[in-house]
């Protein structure tokens, strides 16, 4: 439920969670964290906690990197150091 990240871009990105559990039921929602240009550790975000619907087991899962509406440059390079999902 717990996800933790490192990682950087080369503007600013919103960071959303996507995820498909074993219901087959599909969720996103956006951290409310902002990636930014100094590398950094993001997380732990309880992802129960701002959803307020997990359930089942995660099976698929996956991170999207949005430009930050407040910037305008629609190329951005992320780079991902790790990534942690845990109980």
């Amino acid at each position: 439920h717990n996800l933790s990240l490192a990682g950087m871009s080369t503007h600013p990105t919103d960071i959303e969670v996507h995820w498909i559990d074993s219901n087959h039921s599909s969720y996103s929602i956006d951290i409310g964290e902002v990636m930014g240009s100094t590398a950094a550790d993001i997380g732990p975000v309880d992802l129960s906690e701002l959803t307020g619907n997990w359930t089942g087991d995660v099976v698929t899962l996956w991170l999207e990197f949005t430009s930050d509406t407040h910037y305008a440059s629609p190329a951005t390079d992320v780079r991902i150091g790790w990534v942690k999902l845990t109980e």
